[in-house]
């Protein structure tokens, strides 16, 4: 069985007075549990950058979130779901047809946090809210239903 999280950046607000369009954390209505081994990835993201904003570094961005184990980023161990570069003059708009899955670390979401850096590792704070993201759970290992052909 598969799962999808519809992710807003500004929808938990109302919990967390403190999230950033750069750095946000989720609080489900209702938690996810995930029994056996299940893999994360990153199935769409829709991001403007800020009209008038110059930032060194806005080429290309990386999306971590403490839900998935870790991964080498440049040398050190961290908790990504994908990098990406921008996309077109004033954004970053993706569907991805073949997702990254990385394994998913809990076996229970009700609050996680999403947040996005820059190539030096700094908070992309050029970002514009809201950020939308679809998150796409799957058990792993992945199999065909090959009485479904």
């Amino acid at each position: 069985m598969d799962r999808y999280l519809y992710l807003k950046s500004d929808e938990s607000d109302n919990y967390f007075a403190t999230n950033q369009v750069y750095s946000f954390k989720i609080h489900l209505k209702v938690p996810l549990y995930f029994t056996g081994t299940w893999r994360v990835g990153l199935l769409e993201l829709h991001a403007q950058k800020a009209k008038g904003r110059q930032s060194k570094g806005d080429d290309s961005i990386y999306v971590f979130s403490n839900i998935c184990k870790d991964s080498i980023v440049n040398g050190v161990e961290k908790p990504i779901l994908r990098r990406l570069e921008r996309s077109d003059r004033n954004g970053w708009n993706y569907v991805f047809n073949s997702p990254i899955y990385v394994p998913l670390k809990r076996t229970e979401l009700i609050e996680f946090e999403i947040y996005i850096k820059t190539e030096d590792g700094t908070f992309a704070t050029f970002l514009e809210s809201p950020i939308y993201l679809t998150l796409h759970f799957k058990r792993y290992p992945f199999y065909v239903d090959i009485d479904s052909f």
